[in-house]
């Protein structure tokens, strides 16, 4: 009897998959952001050491060893919180106080992420020891924690997501060859009921109410504190310079082109709103608009005298740039799912979203040797955005997915 009670013990704590599909009387009520909380506070991995391990190594093209099994087993408690929280309907909260501005912590960004650079590999571990349906389910579960990050609304969030999607999806890509059809649809089907990504509009209000507004209540309060005008522009200085953006002397550039007042300050503080609205405009255009339009922006930022504009908006339109590929990644990503159900005649369904065209597809010989195929948007002025991915097919060296070293073995 004893036995038997420690043998359940250690299924419970290794998240043994007989507890994976629960029961109909489960709550479906819980803050998702609770469950993942929990997931975090059980570390999945538990050592700097080991996490070196796995993820600095690189596994493709090698076979996995005790040791990475063992580790990447591990966590399996922590993704059945991730996979629990995907099945939630409550909104997601992550209890985040933007009143806080830009001291406000975001803890849960790092330790999220970290999730789906784990995913990565227990995605292929899952594989390969035959249990493809835990393997999709968990890497929806993953994927929706992407999207679940991004519900505080502030870019670093959006930017986080964007990172964790494109994690997830090479991470489907470069296991290609290990997916069969019933895989790939379970995965089709799955991102139906991904919650919503985050979105850079979405973030612009919370950025302007994160830093515009703070400061402005900042300077106000320094304002009630003290009457001692030096002391007034001694206390605005140390408070830019503690939690400025970034840039240099920003506390010294904001006191002089305010004429050395409070009132100055907030006054250049509130002559960012045209900047926000344009912003705000910009980044709703479709891709070929924001083309067009972005240099006008840019323009508008650099000749500004106001030295908080480039200081407060000056990431926006790479955060928009970083979106376009996101959202380019998902549907090609999708292209490839229909060219290997439907054909070809469900690969020319799904467009580019950029160019409302077919994507581009054509074979892929890394080494001499046929490894895949190479999904591409149809923009001709990508610059440097990675608009395209490689699917593998054959097994081997590993080598690039996407970039301009896409298709090159790794060294």
């Amino acid at each position: 009897m004893k036995r038997c009670f420690l043998v359940l013990i250690a299924l419970w704590q290794a998240g043994a998959s007989v507890h994976a599909q629960p029961s109909q009387e489960h709550r479906t009520d819980i803050n998702p952001a609770l469950l993942y909380w929990q997931a975090i506070v059980l570390r999945p991995v538990q050592s700097d050491e080991d996490r070196d391990y796995l993820l600095t190594n690189e596994w493709r093209g090698r076979p996995l060893d005790d040791r990475f099994r063992t580790l990447v087993i591990a966590p399996n408690t922590a993704f059945r919180l991730v996979e629990q929280a995907a099945r939630q309907t409550a909104p997601c909260d992550w209890g985040y106080d933007i009143t806080y501005g830009p001291a406000m912590l975001l803890p849960g960004l790092a330790k999220g992420k970290s999730f789906a650079q784990l995913e990565r590999l227990r995605f292929r571990w899952n594989l390969e020891s035959g249990r493809n349906e835990d393997a999709v389910r968990e890497w929806l579960a993953t994927f929706a924690l992407s999207h679940q990050l991004s519900r505080d609304g502030t870019l670093i969030s959006c930017l986080v997501q964007f990172a964790m999607d494109n994690i997830l999806l090479c991470t489907v890509a470069e296991n290609w060859f290990r997916l069969d059809g019933a895989a790939l649809l379970a995965i089709q089907n799955g991102l139906t009921s991904v919650p919503r990504a985050g979105t850079t509009l979405d973030s612009n209000t919370i950025e302007r109410t994160a830093f515009r507004d703070w400061f402005i209540r900042q300077v106000e309060a320094i304002h009630r504190s003290t009457p001692d005008l030096v002391l007034r522009r001694k206390l605005i200085l140390t408070q830019f310079e503690e939690t400025s953006p970034g840039e240099a002397d920003l506390g010294k550039k904001v006191l002089a082109a305010g004429g050395n007042t409070g009132e100055g300050v907030i006054r250049l503080l509130m002559d960012l709103d045209p900047l926000y609205n344009e912003a705000a405009e910009l980044i709703r255009l479709p891709y070929a608009g924001f083309r067009q339009h972005a240099p006008v922006f840019d323009s508008h930022l650099k000749s500004s005298t106001n030295p908080l504009a480039g200081a407060f908006l000056n990431g926006i339109q790479k955060s928009r740039l970083k979106e376009f590929t996101a959202i380019t990644r998902a549907a090609l990503f999708q292209a490839a799912i229909a060219q290997r159900l439907q054909g070809e005649k469900g690969f020319q369904a799904v467009l580019d979203p950029l160019t409302g065209k077919p994507f581009v597809l054509k074979r892929v010989q890394v080494a001499g040797i046929d490894r895949g195929f190479q999904i591409g948007s149809t923009v001709t002025d990508a610059g440097d955005l990675p608009l395209s991915l490689i699917f593998i097919e054959k097994d081997g060296p590993a080598f690039h997915l996407d970039g301009r070293q896409a298709g090159e073995l790794l060294k």
